[in-house]
């Protein structure tokens, strides 16, 4: 029984502690894929607050981003910064999250989102995307050096 209900609370979605929710299930994961899933969430929070400075630290300066709300736009660490502080990311639903290891210095994090955003011109983003983003450890620290995401039918 106690093996069931440790299982069952680990598929159970939960709303973080903003109130935007998050289906993840760390059971499958290693210990450094659940370390790096749970950094690439906290950077939908830092991009929804606009706290850069967390976002900033994370962001190599050759990291490289693809925005589907800006057209498939290439950003820069510099460019992703900029149009994070002029976005607004209302809410989100994170949902079939997967983390791999490629090497132990590289691990892959996929997931689906909906969302409700805009950017700052006011055009609306789409709202449910495929989302990708690449970490890798340089200096015993996790960094994402790339990020893309997809559009997927509303």
């Amino acid at each position: 029984m106690k093996l069931f209900i440790i299982t069952f609370l680990m598929f159970i979605g939960f709303k973080n502690s903003y109130g935007q929710k998050l289906l993840v299930d760390y059971s499958q994961m290693s210990k450094e894929e659940q370390l790096v899933t749970k950094l690439e969430l906290r950077t939908l929070e830092w991009s929804r607050l606009h706290q850069l400075d967390s976002l900033a630290f994370i962001l190599p300066d050759d990291y490289v981003g693809i925005f589907s709300s800006t057209g498939d736009k290439k950003y820069s660490k510099k460019d992703a910064l900029s149009f994070s502080n002029d976005f607004v990311l209302r809410s989100y639903e994170v949902f079939n999250v997967v983390a791999n290891s490629i090497k132990p210095d590289v691990i892959v994090v996929t997931y689906h989102m909906i969302q409700d955003g805009e950017n700052g011109d006011g055009a609306k983003w789409p709202k449910k995307i495929s989302s990708t983003a690449t970490y890798v450890k340089r200096y015993g620290k996790w960094f994402v050096k790339f990020y893309t995401e997809a559009i997927m039918e509303n």
